[in-house]
């Protein structure tokens, strides 16, 4: 029964499906018509649809070559306008103007090559010439204004007339600052413009000056006389010429720190440079005749100091060349300290003769001037003596026998400060003509007294001459320490017959317990020494007369000094007087008290 059910319906599905396969070929049929039909209607409406898209884009080319052209003749407009701004300059339109409308043309053009457009070639060249005529213009008023502002002067007409240097004035600062301020901010700074018309405008006004500060040849070898040379003048000038730059700067780039120190160091250094080179030549010149010229170097240390601190005052920054020029001047300087000390050697070594005991050498002048004119110079001395590594530092190689006479004189700290070394220097050139005086005269067979004169006559002027000049306040407590020193030793050297002759006036009688009288022998031996005394006495007397000091106050010192002989002889006197030797004291006994003092009081006559 389920099996003929089953049979049944697998008949129906058959012939359900035979429709379906029927149907779906007639569909097949019909769909093919209509693709054929499809494929006559694209045949026929194909050329139409071409047409039309052909057009459209046609359309939109055309909207976009008008817009080209309408750009490109708003950039050719602008560029007219601009060209006929730069054609006429900065001077008639004002640089302001003439800047926007260069900026304008520069911000054109960037666009203009960043576009479609930028294959308008000559549009492009065009506004790029201008821009460059423009740039140009610019450069030359800039150019034109510098000539105007800073035209060289007369600076050494200024110096000497105590005027200072000039200034730009407002209304050309004002038209500097309008165009610097465009070349900056175009990223195309004229440093270098503007830097070297400055720096040729102060180097042509002292020009001359500058050739004048070269030394010549002298006919007449004298010594070398302070300010003889212009430098100070040439210095003074140049300094001037910074200081008022300083000034402009400061006007130019108010608002610019970085730029107007970096304008102001530029220039300093180049007017370094050219002020070394001028030093230089002098320095050479003090090199080739030191023994007349040598203290000018101190005078080139002053002024290169000078303009070294003109610049701090300005800048941070001091020229390389300047201080290199500094330190090469200090070391000719340490030369110069040892120099003089051998030249002090020497002439006191050629003297051909020697003035009398009491005479002022021709070598303590000549020495006591040049120390006198080296004192003159001494900021710039004090500053090159502190670069020396101590007292002795001077003291010429070998050693010179003047050296080893006295010991050493006591120092504080191994460097001390300048001025105490400057006192130790000026006390050894002291040292070494008084000591040198003294073994000439030694060598000359004079005795020691007549040494001690000598010395402490020369000793006089030298004192003289250093309490008119600034040596006196250089040597300070220290140097007049040494000065005593030396003053003793001559003293002793000059008191020592006097000494000898004091020594008979030591009484060593001794007389016997139980009795007064004095032996036989004790009595002779104090007529032997009245005999002495006063035979040597008379004798040194005279020799003091003969001397003939005309200083009078030293030969009153030196009768002081010799006075120390009365308060012997009254003791002797005292003692000897009653007769207690002799019989015949008037025979022995040639002065009393009053008489002895008076005499010695004669030798002040």
């Amino acid at each position: 029964m389920e099996l003929e059910t089953v049979e049944v319906e697998f008949r129906v599905l058959e012939e359900t499906l035979s429709k379906v396969d029927s149907l779906t070929e007639s569909v097949a049929g019909s769909l093919g018509e209509l693709s054929k039909s499809g494929s006559k209607a694209e045949r026929a409406i194909q050329p139409i649809s071409g047409k039309t898209y052909s057009m459209a884009v046609y359309g939109k080319n055309l909207e976009a070559s008008l817009r080209v052209i309408e750009g490109i003749k708003g950039y050719a407009k602008l560029s007219a306008e601009c060209e006929k701004v730069i054609n006429q300059g900065p001077g008639l339109v004002g640089a302001q103007n003439y800047a926007k409308s260069i900026s304008k043309l520069d911000k054109a053009l960037g666009e203009l090559k960043g576009s479609p457009m930028s294959s308008f070639h000559k549009v492009v060249s065009k506004m790029e010439a201008l821009i460059l005529k423009g740039r140009g213009a610019f450069q030359e008023d800039l150019v034109r204004t510098l000539d105007r502002a800073y035209n060289p002067i007369d600076a050494a007409g200024y110096v000497t007339q105590e005027r200072r240097m000039p200034t730009v004035n407002p209304e050309e600062t004002a038209i500097l600052r309008e165009l610097i301020e465009y070349f900056i901010n175009a990223n195309d700074p004229k440093d270098s413009l503007y830097i070297g018309k400055v720096t040729n405008y102060m180097l042509s006004s002292v020009a001359e000056l500058g050739k004048s500060v070269q030394p010549k040849q002298r006919v007449n070898k004298g010594n070398y006389e302070r300010g003889s040379n212009p430098i100070h003048i040439y210095t003074a000038a140049l300094k001037g010429l910074l200081m008022a730059e300083a000034e402009n700067l400061s006007h130019l780039f108010s608002h610019r720190d970085n730029i107007r120190m970096y304008y102001f160091d530029e220039i300093a250094a180049g007017v370094g440079a050219e002020f070394v080179k001028t030093v230089n030549g002098a320095s050479d010149h003090v090199r080739r005749n030191m023994t007349t010229d040598s203290l000018m170097v101190f005078e080139l240390i002053e002024c290169t100091g000078i303009l070294i601190t003109a610049i701090q005052t300005i800048s941070k920054r001091v020229p390389t060349v300047l201080n290199e020029a500094m330190k090469r001047l200090q070391s000719m300087a340490h030369e110069v300290f040892t120099e003089f000390l051998k030249y002090i050697d020497t002439r006191i070594q050629n003297m051909q003769q020697l003035p009398p005991e009491s005479g002022v050498s021709d070598a303590t002048i000549d020495i006591m001037s040049r120390m006198g004119r080296l004192a003159d110079y001494k900021a710039s001395a004090l500053i090159s003596i502190s670069a020396l590594s101590g007292p002795g530092a001077w003291i010429p190689t070998p050693k010179p026998a003047w050296a080893s006479i006295l010991p050493p004189a006591s120092s504080g700290p191994t460097k001390p400060d300048p001025m105490e070394m400057l006192s130790s220097y000026f006390s050894d050139a002291i040292d070494a003509l008084l000591l040198g005086l003294e073994m000439k005269s030694k060598a000359a067979g004079r005795k020691n007294p007549q040494v001690g004169l000598f010395v402490l006559t020369n000793l006089a002027l030298v004192e003289r001459f250093a309490t008119k000049s600034d040596v006196y306040l250089i040597l300070g407590e220290s140097g007049g320490d040494r000065i005593e020193r030396l003053r003793k030793r001559a003293l002793n050297m000059f008191l020592e017959s006097w000494k000898a002759t004091a020594s008979n006036l030591m009484d060593q009688t001794i007389v016997r317990p139980g009795s007064k009288q004095l032996s036989s022998k004790d009595r002779e031996a104090i007529k032997e020494k009245f005999k002495s005394f006063n035979s040597e006495f008379e004798a040194l007397v005279q020799q003091h007369r003969n001397y003939k000091i005309s200083d009078k106050l030293l030969n009153e010192t030196l009768v002081k000094e010799i006075s120390f002989i009365c308060p012997l002889y009254h003791r002797f006197y005292d003692r000897h007087c009653g007769g207690d030797f002799s019989k015949n004291v008037d025979k022995y006994i040639k002065y009393d008290k009053r008489q002895f003092d008076e005499k010695i009081e004669s030798l002040k006559k």
